[in-house]
Formats: C-alpha cells, sequence, structure tokens
C-alpha cells in the first residue's frame, strides 16, 4: 500500500487546525483579559530581572490563540500583533511573515510543547527579533511535570531546562535565562538555583487561592519561563 506523503501532510495540518480551533473555544473566559493582565505582568518582571528594557517597541506573540495577551501589550503602549495556525502558518515549515531584526519582543505562551520539529521556528525567531530584543517562552518543565505532561493531547516535544537551553544555544542564542513561572510572587525567587525554585513551585500555589481564578492557574507551577537574547 502506497502512502501519498501530500495528502498525509495535508490531513495532519488539517487536523491540527481542528485541534487549535477547539482549544480556543475553550478559553472563552470573562477572567481571561484580567489573567492576561497577570501574564503580562510576570514576562515584564522577568525581563527586568534579567536586566533587559521593557521600554515598548514592537512585540509579536507567536501561538496567540485569542490575541488577548496582544491586547494587553497593547493597552501597555507596545505595537503588537499575533500570529497562529488560523492565520494559515505552519510553524514546522513557513517563514514569518516579518522583516529582519523588526521585532523587540517575542512571546510564546505554551506554545513550542506543541511544535514537534521546532527548527523553522527558532530560525525565523532568531532572524526577526531585533539586536537588543528578547523573546520570552512560557512552557512545562518535564522535570517538574513529569507523565502528566501528556496529559495535553497535542503536547509533543517536552523541554527540560538543561535541554532548552542547550537547543536555544544550538540556535545562535548567546544569552539564555530560565527561571520558575511564577505570578503574585516576589521577583527574589529568581535569583535563587533553578532546582530551590521549582522546589519551591512544587510546594506553593503560585496564583493564590482567589475563588474567581480559573482551575488551571490554582495548581502548584511546574512550569518554566525562558528568556533568550542575541
Amino acid at each position: 500500500m502506497q502512502i501519498d506523503l501530500k495528502d498525509a501532510m495535508s490531513n495532519t495540518r488539517e487536523q491540527t487546525e481542528v485541534y487549535f480551533t477547539k482549544r480556543i473555544e475553550t478559553l472563552v473566559d470573562p477572567h481571561r483579559h484580567k489573567n492576561c493582565c497577570v501574564s503580562y505582568e510576570t514576562i515584564m518582571r522577568f525581563v527586568k530581572f534579567h536586566n533587559f528594557a521593557t521600554a515598548p517597541g514592537k512585540h509579536l506573540d507567536i501561538g496567540c490563540g485569542d490575541r488577548a495577551l496582544c491586547k494587553v501589550f497593547d493597552e501597555n503602549g507596545w505595537s503588537s500583533a499575533g500570529i497562529d495556525i488560523a492565520d494559515g502558518i505552519d510553524f514546522e515549515s513557513d517563514k514569518l511573515p516579518f522583516d529582519d531584526q523588526s521585532i523587540d519582543m517575542i512571546t510564546l505562551y505554551g506554545v513550542i510543547e506543541h511544535i514537534a520539529n521546532p527548527d523553522m521556528l527558532l530560525k525565523e525567531i532568531h532572524r526577526i527579533l531585533s539586536i537588543k530584543g528578547v523573546c520570552v517562552m512560557i512552557t512545562p518543565n518535564i522535570v517538574s511535570e513529569g507523565m502528566t505532561f501528556y496529559d495535553d493531547p497535542d503536547h509533543k516535544k517536552p523541554y527540560s531546562p538543561t535541554g532548552f537551553s542547550w537547543l536555544m544555544k544550538m540556535y545562535g542564542f548567546n544569552i539564555c535565562r530560565i527561571g520558575l513561572w511564577t505570578v503574585k510572587k516576589p521577583s527574589f525567587i529568581w535569583g535563587f538555583p533553578l532546582g530551590t525554585q521549582f522546589f519551591i513551585g512544587k510546594l506553593f500555589p503560585f496564583y493564590g487561592r482567589n475563588k474567581h481564578v480559573p482551575q488551571f492557574l490554582k495548581g502548584r507551577s511546574k512550569t518554566m519561563i525562558g528568556l533568550i537574547s542575541r
């Protein structure tokens, strides 16, 4: 039996588009804007903690979903754009429609772990990121997450802090900083050794117990935030 590779790739892409359409539908939440404001504040604190400029410029959210985070960046003075599979882009094979060194901050929130082969994506991020720009990725830490990483049926590639750091160096990023993705906690936590940070993440809820907070935000943090730059 012969398999038509083009048809197989087309079917896979269609299935992925359906998956992410359904995933975006699940993000409809009256508190989502507030949650994105908290995420923005945490991202900017992490960037500032590592002595990178936080002045507004051009921002791109890769894997933007409903563009809620883009809206928050806009509200804080950035010129923000978002791009996702719904825009007809395949992050594993397509170039991003932006000029070289034209973006000052790039964010990927829960995206890179869905990419089976990040080769093209990382090359494109390196190409479009400005000389003093930063790219921030939030992704599960497989060391903390364990096999529950695969509870999401579209998770494809897990990362540990060490593996994430090596990957970014392979693609020419000279600076890589990794920390615990933690909101509503003091920034000095990021000054602890990584092992200590993730130990803290396992012990304490990272958003508190407010009844209005979505359930998925109420657990203990098993997620890392990574910052890369030239």
